[in-house]
């Protein structure tokens, strides 16, 4: 893995905030995933809608650091 994705805190219950008011100023609480050098070319040139859409279709462990990369066309 080779670089980070930043997302929502999906694996949290749906009442858990992410956006939470701190100081009088708004912070978003992210979730930063490891990707690999291939997922991460594939954000550069389709964009993040189509690294989710994938995320979703492939449904890969995100928690297991040691994952193969998502195949990705």
């Amino acid at each position: 893995m080779t670089a980070l994705y930043a997302a929502l805190p999906v694996y949290f219950d749906d009442d858990f905030a992410s956006v939470v008011l701190e100081n009088g100023t708004e912070t978003i609480i992210a979730w930063l995933v490891p990707i690999g050098a291939a997922e991460a070319t594939y954000v550069r040139e389709k964009g993040w809608p189509a690294f989710e859409e994938e995320l979703v279709r492939q449904d890969p462990d995100l928690l297991d650091v040691n994952r193969a990369e998502m195949t990705l066309g």
